[in-house]
């Protein structure tokens, strides 16, 4: 396994690999989504918005905790493959035995649940899709992550070139047959994360899916690990992503497809900043244990916010022409709504890329607890705004959601003190 400190070239090669694939595929789920809301409306694409906000929802809470340890764990035993691959199936199938259990339980009751959620009891088969749309993204990630572990950042960036071409061509046939209803476009998203799932199990070596259990140690140092960052993230996706979901519950379908609109353009700059810190995370560590954090953070902020004020800047200016061109005109009234999430997406770059996780990693403890901090504020704000102002109040509530998060991150890898890391080497 390669070891992953590297050289700045290996870096920005891998960088720009990761953010070229990642690039297109942000751009096929944002040219998929304008399809969707073209040929579907506003009411079948808020639908359908909720129903993919869902997917990542649970997919953040059940997928990101034990991937954000498997990377950290990879990079601390780059020189133990084997140690590593054990971890790395042990994860994959915790993560499948919880998604698998959640669409168990949803299967009980799933008209109170798509009323819930969608706001109409008829919409089962909305929610099964999604749920069995969760499975596929959650088998799909955990092969991404080891490729991210061995530092294959070229096989990494091959799987989104792939995903981001079937689903394309998936939803570009249903668009053509003049599909009008959520469930097949929904469909289509978790159908192209299974079918490159299987692909990889022919053209990707994944060894860690015929490897034991971790060694009982390890899956003592992953539980305490992934237990805090699990919980963290949970936090975390909740208020980065429940906001179309809030929506969703007091507010008709129809406004929802209009934030949706915006939300989708704005998606785009918030995935790319995310992205960019694939090939950073398993480097945070040796930065950190080479006394090299502050440094570091110093030029992803500037380099941050260079790029997030010129993105957010061109796109406030151009929202009333981005949203007619790419929606049509009945979804004119989301130009708005752009604006405000726009400075929501440029905020973005500030703290996705490095800085989030950085705390996570280094200061985990104080990471969670930020996210509690922000969880509260949201949980008070976002009904109040979504009730008082509907898709506005939600888009100013992300917005301030975003400088909480950024001033927490900030002040738990500013603070100083010595990073504890709770996967550290026996």
């Amino acid at each position: 396994m390669q070891q992953v400190s590297g050289s700045a070239a290996d870096t920005t090669r891998d960088l720009v690999r990761v953010v070229l694939a990642k690039a297109l595929s942000a751009g096929a789920l944002f040219a998929t989504g304008v399809l969707v809301a073209r040929v579907a409306g506003p009411a079948e694409y808020g639908l359908y918005t909720a129903a993919l906000s869902l997917v990542l929802l649970i997919d953040g809470v059940v997928g990101s905790p034990f991937d954000v340890a498997a990377v950290r764990f990879g990079s601390q035993h780059a020189d133990d493959p084997a140690r590593v691959e054990r971890l790395l199936g042990g994860t994959f199938r915790a993560k499948l035995a919880i998604g698998l259990a959640l669409a168990i339980v949803a299967g009980w009751a799933p008209a109170p649940i798509a009323a819930l959620i969608f706001s109409d009891p008829e919409r089962t088969g909305l929610l099964r899709l999604a749920l069995a749309s969760t499975l596929g993204l959650l088998a799909l990630r955990s092969t991404a992550v080891a490729l991210q572990v061995r530092l294959r950042f070229q096989a990494y960036a091959r799987l989104d070139v792939l995903l981001a071409l079937g689903r394309m061509l998936a939803v570009a046939a249903l668009w053509l047959a003049g599909v009008r209803s959520a469930e097949p476009y929904l469909g289509s998203y978790g159908a192209m994360a299974l079918a490159v799932f299987a692909w990889t199990l022919f053209a990707v070596p994944q060894p860690f899916l015929r490897h034991g259990l971790p060694e009982p140690r390890d899956r003592g140092r992953i539980a305490a690990f992934a237990g805090i960052t699990g919980a963290t993230g949970a936090l975390g996706t909740v208020t980065g992503r429940a906001d179309a979901l809030v929506l969703a519950s007091f507010r008709p379908s129809a406004e929802l497809g209009l934030y949706a609109a915006g939300a989708q353009i704005t998606a785009v700059l918030s995935l790319l900043a995310a992205y960019a810190g694939v090939v950073f995370q398993p480097r945070i560590l040796p930065w950190a244990q080479r006394g090299r954090t502050r440094s570091i953070l110093a030029l992803a902020l500037a380099g941050g916010a260079l790029v997030g004020v010129t993105a957010a800047g061109v796109g406030i200016a151009l929202a009333p022409w981005l949203v007619e061109r790419l929606y049509g005109a009945e979804y004119h009234e989301g130009a708005t709504i752009l604006r405000v999430l726009l400075i929501g997406a440029g905020i973005d770059f500030l703290g996705l890329p490095i800085l989030m996780h950085m705390a996570v990693q280094l200061h985990p403890r104080a990471a969670f607890a930020g996210e509690l901090l922000t969880l509260g504020v949201f949980a008070v704000a976002a009904p109040l705004a979504t009730v008082e102002a509907g898709a506005l109040g939600i888009a100013w509530t992300g917005v301030g959601i975003r400088l909480v998060k950024l001033a927490v991150y900030l002040a738990a890898v500013l603070r100083g003190s010595k990073a504890r890391p709770l996967l550290a080497s026996p």
